[in-house]
């Protein structure tokens, strides 16, 4: 058993490695045979359950579900996983006031009892985590994802590397959800805490640093601030990165929350770091002074991608678009992957009418962000001037699946459905108008297509009788739409 966790180790510290150069396939291969070696195989399933403690009807919860062969030892209690290795304290949604929510789903028929797994299985499961990361763009299915492989791992942390990684990327997550954030806060607070504590010693905290792949103190620390700043806490992350010696950081985010403090705190620091591209960026964005980002380009030998990007957004807020798109050029040639670059570019282009140009412009944006759901409908717009209803339609779809509540959005869906010939999508959309409250946005033209329509499938009907349960089914959906329209129009 020893010898089979050693070589599981050694396999997802180099499955680690090479998910680094974004080898995904060969990483994923090494993963899988580490758990090979465990007898472990780990899937993502749904179980019916609730998440909140009022919650008075079940449904399918997403966990992740790890399985050991008869014969495996991969929960067996050796050295590396010793009872009396140091773990650090987790903090419970209980812990907040008024929590509503269950710490972990609560499954229908089933005991809840933290199932024992090896650290080396852990690892496993932090392996599989990071390969989600690294391979998937961020979106709401990977972040549930991620949920259940950390929920998996803290719920029987055995030792304090596992536990300090789970947790601060479980804190990442959880800093974004309303009614997990206090929890999210509570704990990386109690992170700090544990670095801190002289207990476990050194050799402990890396006895699996590179099959965790774990990150240093300064790393840590670092994502921290960041998460800190993510939620408005501008002041507590500058306080890190002043902790940390970057003193760039510090300042931007003083900048933010303080101006005053900011400028005192840029006194105390040496001529050399005042005159860093990134201070005269910041100092810049502070004082709006644009001759600091010129000053910023030249210092950077025109290598600074904040310096031209803030340049080109000087321009574009004073509506001079021909220099701030000539810069905005500058900063995607340097880096590519700059959203509300594209996005100003694309408003540029489509002011003056150049919806190729524009239409490529927010294409770059939704491909960074698909859910950036304006980029879309600026799309659809752009598309249905160059009379490509179709592509218009397509585009109009993507926005209303990220902004659901948006009566507006609902209004060009529906308008693009008539020009697209989409009849269906045109009673869905006429539908959700009506839902929204909005229903004073249905025009006389949009009701007199929906009679047309009626008339054109009642002449289908006489043709082919065929096509009476179809038929039917559609009239029975414009009636119902005319029977919830009446008492909102009149």
């Amino acid at each position: 058993p020893l010898f089979a966790k050693n070589k599981s180790l050694l396999k997802l510290e180099y499955a680690i490695l090479i998910l680094h150069y974004y080898q995904y396939e060969q990483s994923n291969e090494l993963i899988q045979q580490a758990m090979e070696e465990l007898g472990v195989t780990v899937s993502l399933t749904g179980k019916v359950g609730v998440k909140t403690k009022y919650q008075t009807f079940k449904v399918a919860q997403l966990i992740a579900e790890v399985k050991t062969a008869e014969e495996s030892k991969a929960e067996e209690t050796l050295p590396s996983d010793s009872p009396n290795d140091k773990v650090p304290d987790v903090k419970q949604l209980d812990q907040i006031l008024d929590n509503i929510l269950y710490e972990k789903p609560k499954l229908e028929n089933e005991v809840e009892e933290a199932q024992s797994l090896s650290i080396e299985v852990h690892a496993c499961l932090s392996a599989l985590l990071k390969h989600l990361n690294k391979s998937s763009p961020m979106d709401d299915i990977v972040r549930e994802k991620s949920i259940a492989y950390l929920s998996k791992i803290i719920d029987s942390i055995k030792n304090w590397s596992v536990g300090i990684s789970a947790l601060i990327l479980r804190s990442a997550f959880e800093i974004k959800m309303p009614k997990r954030m206090d929890r999210a806060v509570m704990q990386l607070e109690q992170i700090y805490k544990d670095y801190e504590a002289k207990d476990p010693e050194l050799a402990d905290r890396t006895r699996f640093l590179f099959a965790l792949s774990m990150k240093s103190y300064f790393e840590n620390t670092i994502e921290t601030a960041d998460i800190y700043a993510s939620i408005g806490w501008y002041t507590t992350a500058a306080e890190f990165f002043k902790e940390l010696n970057i003193p760039e950081s510090a300042f931007e985010y003083l900048s933010i929350s303080h101006p005053d403090k900011a400028l005192e705190y840029l006194e105390t620091l040496p001529a050399a770091i005042k005159r860093t591209p990134k201070m005269l960026c910041v100092l810049g964005d502070l004082k709006k002074d644009p001759e600091l980002y010129k000053e910023a380009w030249e210092l950077s030998n025109h290598r600074s991608v904040r310096a031209i990007r803030s340049i080109g957004r000087d321009f574009f807020n004073k509506k001079q678009y021909d220099q701030s798109l000539e810069a905005y050029r500058k900063a995607v040639a340097l880096n590519d992957f700059q959203l509300n670059v594209w996005s100003n570019m694309g408003f540029i282009h489509m002011s003056r009418n150049e919806y190729e140009k524009g239409i490529a412009c927010y294409h770059k944006v939704v491909g960074i962000d698909e859910q950036q759901w304006k980029a879309w409908t600026n799309i659809a717009a752009m598309q249905r001037n160059l009379t490509q209803p179709k592509k218009a339609f397509a585009a109009v779809s993507e926005a209303v699946k990220f902004a659901e509540r948006n009566w507006q959005v609902w209004f060009n869906y529906t308008v693009m459905a008539i020009d697209a010939e989409n009849f269906g999508s045109f009673l869905r959309g006429m539908g959700k108008l009506i839902a929204l409250d909005h229903a004073e946005a249905i025009s006389d033209f949009m009701l007199a297509k929906l009679v047309e329509i009626q008339l054109k499938w009642l002449e289908d009907l006489e043709a082919n009788n065929d096509l009476h349960r179809s038929v039917g089914f559609q009239m029975k959906r414009c009636l119902d739409l005319f029977k919830d329209f009446s008492p909102h129009k009149h």
